[in-house]
């Protein structure tokens, strides 16, 4: 495997990170978590977390009707309801 295949293996596995830390933390608190949060979660920076947010939302896994604010992220085609807490 090349420099490049390494890499592109490398972007894809980060995306499918950052997808499903939305995904758990959607289920958890019903919003969405700040770039800090995802960044520090997976171990990436908080411009990787923002760029592979942009690569979700173009490929319509993450959507928004406000770029460039964090919390104003959706995951698409779920419904998520808050745990109830005893």
């Amino acid at each position: 495997m090349n420099i490049k295949e390494r890499n592109a293996k490398s972007g894809i596995q980060t995306r499918n990170e950052v997808y499903m830390f939305y995904v758990r933390y959607f289920k958890e608190y019903g919003y969405a978590p700040s770039y800090k949060e995802v960044a520090e979660s997976v171990g990436i920076a908080v411009a990787t977390v923002k760029r592979q947010v942009t690569n979700l939302i173009e490929m319509k896994y993450l959507a928004t009707n406000h770029p460039g604010e964090s919390r104003a992220i959706r995951v698409t085609g779920y419904e998520f309801k808050r745990r109830k807490t005893q």
